[in-house]
């Protein structure tokens, strides 16, 4: 709880070799746990986007857990990812939280938002000029072998890759859950 008006960021540097010169530099605000209702509200949500705006991100990737519960405060959640600025797109993928009161309302409403909501699904998004495909997935509501889910589901969008993917400028293979 002492934590619900504080946050921070982490700022990190991935080397990839052999990464497009394109792609040199490119910055990317991973926000996630933003829990938007009866304990996350007023300045510390403003703080939040007015740092993720600070940043001057080329993209802005929400990670769940937008609304902590209640499907109430759906709509100034999606406000507060409206407002956050990305030179390539802001996106948003579900966590456990999104889903505690309405699962389908909730993917109804971030859907019909025009926000990019990608449940178990990819993207191209083109950064400065080189396409970028982005992978969201869902969260994993079953609790009986969880790991296998989730493994499912990852192989399931590695399936739809396109192209070559970061790790392959790498040399490695793709990260697996």
């Amino acid at each position: 709880m002492r934590q619900l008006n504080d946050f921070r960021v982490r700022r990190l540097v991935l080397p990839i070799p052999n990464l497009p010169i394109d792609l040199h530099g490119m910055t990317i605000a991973q926000v996630s746990d933003m829990h938007v209702g009866r304990f996350t509200n007023g300045r510390v949500l403003r703080d939040v986007v007015n740092t993720t705006n600070g940043l001057h991100s080329d993209l802005v990737l929400l990670t769940g857990d937008l609304i902590n519960d209640a499907l109430a405060d759906l709509d100034h959640g999606i406000e507060l990812v409206r407002a956050m600025e990305a030179r390539f797109g802001s996106y948003v993928i579900e966590g456990n939280h999104d889903l505690i009161e309405n699962p389908s309302e909730f993917e109804r409403r971030v859907k019909a938002s025009g926000i990019p909501f990608l449940l178990d699904e990819s993207i191209i998004v083109s950064v400065r000029g080189t396409p970028i495909q982005l992978f969201g997935l869902s969260w994993t509501r079953t609790r009986q072998n969880r790991d296998q889910a989730i493994a499912a589901s990852v192989e399931r969008l590695l399936g739809r890759r396109e192209g070559r993917c970061i790790s392959d400028f790498a040399g490695a293979s793709p990260a697996r859950v």
